[in-house]
């Protein structure tokens, strides 16, 4: 599936290519008339695909002009498991507490000089604002002797609440299949993102002493890098630490979406 999404990815850049600038009459041309269907409700399928099958994520267009529409999507999101995080660390009990949401709007606005037919068909450029809500809770436990004898054993709870506020510009394409059907493809997404939430961890036993504690707080740095910058990494070894943090970072949205016009 992965394969597949970057395949539509990519399938666009072909299009683009096959589109010259246009002279001042072609400018000045009439676009071709799409059937007056000023509605699409669509399913944005990549979260599904990156992050699994519970990820459903539905929105809806509205044309505004021949060469705009706006937009809003809303979807329910789960960020994959911390499990596998090291072969001495046993995995118990996550994510129970698991589970978000998604919230954005988008303007488009259509390249009629460009484009062959009215909107919501071909090469566009816009504007989008949202949000993302994601909560993790995990619980580990471990119980092993290092090379030098010593027996380590503790056990792990974690849990965090993220946001991710999103202000961004996009560059996309969107295909009009049968009058009815579409693909719409936003290829470029760059947004500053604004990263609040709140972070506890409770850690018993010896655990914390130990290379492969410190292997598994590297593999949930690799999960969440924002917390490294955010939380010094000795804080984390303090029982029932809890920290807030607000940070300023950067995101990057990219989107494979099918919808039908009526």
């Amino acid at each position: 599936m992965k394969k597949l999404l970057l395949s539509l990815l990519l399938f666009p850049s072909l299009i683009f290519a096959q589109y010259t600038p246009a002279d001042k009459t072609e400018n000045d041309k009439t676009l071709t008339e799409l059937s007056d269907y000023k509605n699409t409700i669509r399913w944005n399928v990549t979260p599904m695909v990156l992050f699994g099958a519970r990820n459903v994520n539905l929105g809806y267009e509205r044309v505004i002009s021949d060469k705009e529409t706006v937009s809003i999507n809303v979807g329910y999101l789960e960020i994959p498991e911390l499990s596998n995080t090291s072969e001495q660390i046993e995995y118990v009990d996550g994510n129970k507490d698991r589970g978000g949401f998604s919230i954005f709007v988008d303007y488009k606005r259509y390249i009629g000089n460009r484009n062959k037919r009215k909107a919501p068909e071909g090469i566009y450029w816009g504007a989008f604002s949202g949000i993302y809500n994601q909560k993790i809770s995990n619980n580990y436990k471990t119980s092993f002797t290092a090379e030098d004898g010593t027996v380590f054993e503790g056990s792990a709870d974690l849990k965090a609440t993220i946001n991710s506020y999103n202000l961004g510009l996009q560059l996309g394409y969107q295909f009009v299949f049968y009058d009815r059907f579409t693909v719409d493809l936003i290829l470029i997404g760059p947004a500053a993102s604004v990263y609040t939430g709140k972070l506890s961890g409770k850690f018993e036993g010896n655990l914390d002493e130990s290379q492969e504690f410190l292997d598994f707080i590297e593999k949930v740095y690799e999960k969440l890098p924002w917390l490294e910058d955010s939380i010094d990494g000795d804080e984390l070894h303090l029982e029932g630490s809890t920290s807030n943090f607000a940070i300023f970072g950067s995101n990057f949205r990219y989107v494979v979406q099918i919808g039908y016009r009526f």
